[in-house]
C-alpha cells in the first residue's frame, strides 16, 4: 500500500475574512473540518498542518493532526504560493527521512470536503495507471460561458465569447467544470517535479454542486454553516 500524508495549509493572516481558518461552522473552527476528514479516510497514514500561527498549531493538535513545525514566514504571505509552503513541508519531512509516495491537500475554506469524496478520489486516481494526479470539480451552470456577457464601449451589455446573445436550456448545453477546491491529490514527486497538480495526466472527480463553496467571506460562511446543518438532506 503506497504512504500516503495530508497536508493542510492553514496561515494567520487572511486577506478578506479575519482569522478565517478558525471561524467557526456548527460552533468549531474551519480547522475541525479539514482535519476530521483528513482522520476518517481509508487512505490516509498521516495529517500535517501546516501553519504560522500558534493558536491554529494547537488546536490541530487538539484535532488529531501533526504540527511538526511553524511555517516560515517568507511561506507565509499573501504572495506565498501553495507550493511554496508545499514544498517547505516535504522539504523538512526529507531532512527526517520520511516520505511518502502520495499526498492529498485540503484547504479549511471548503469544510464541506468529506472523507467519502477523498476515499473516492484516491480510488478513481488508483484505477488509472496513467495518472498522476486528481482534483475535484464542480460543473458551471448560472456561470456557463453562453450566459456571460461584458459591456462594451458604449456600456452596453454584449456576449463575452460568441458573436450573438444565445439562449439555450440548461439542460441542452455541454459540460464545463471549474476547479472548486475541495481537494487536490497528487504523486509527491510528480507535483514537486511540476509544481502544480494541473497538467496533462490529472483527473476530475466532480462533486455535489453544494459542496463547491469556498469561503471567502462572511456570506460564504454563513452559507456554509446552514448547508452543513443539513448535510444529512443534502446527501438523501
Amino acid at each position: 500500500m503506497s504512504s500516503i500524508l495530508a497536508i493542510i495549509l492553514a496561515r494567520k493572516n487572511s486577506k478578506g475574512l479575519k482569522k478565517k481558518n478558525i471561524r467557526k461552522v456548527m460552533g468549531k473552527e474551519l480547522i475541525y473540518w479539514s482535519i476530521k476528514a483528513a482522520l476518517k479516510s481509508k487512505y490516509i497514514d498521516d495529517v500535517i498542518v501546516s501553519t504560522d500561527c500558534k493558536n491554529i498549531r494547537k488546536l490541530s493538535k487538539n484535532y488529531g493532526a501533526r504540527t511538526p513545525f511553524l511555517r516560515p514566514n517568507q511561506f507565509a504571505r499573501d504572495s506565498s504560493s501553495s507550493y511554496e509552503a508545499i514544498k517547505h513541508c516535504f522539504d523538512y519531512l526529507r531532512s527526517k527521512k520520511i516520505f511518502y509516495e502520495y499526498f492529498l491537500l485540503l484547504e479549511p475554506t471548503s469544510p464541506l470536503t468529506s472523507s467519502k469524496d477523498i476515499d473516492r478520489a484516491f480510488e478513481k486516481l488508483f484505477k488509472n495507471k496513467k495518472a498522476k494526479s486528481i482534483v475535484s470539480v464542480s460543473k458551471t451552470e448560472a456561470t456557463h460561458p453562453i450566459f456571460l456577457s461584458k459591456l462594451n464601449n458604449n456600456k452596453f451589455l454584449k456576449p463575452a465569447f460568441f458573436k450573438n446573445f444565445k439562449f439555450v436550456r440548461r439542460q441542452d448545453l455541454n459540460d464545463y467544470f471549474y476547479f472548486d477546491g475541495s481537494l487536490y491529490i497528487s504523486e509527491v514527486k510528480h507535483y514537486l517535479k511540476k509544481k502544480t497538480f494541473n497538467h496533462s495526466k490529472t483527473l476530475a472527480i466532480s462533486l455535489a454542486r453544494w459542496k463547491s463553496i469556498e469561503i471567502d467571506c462572511i456570506n460564504d460562511l454563513i452559507c456554509v454553516d446552514a448547508l452543513k446543518k443539513n448535510e444529512k438532506k443534502l446527501q438523501n
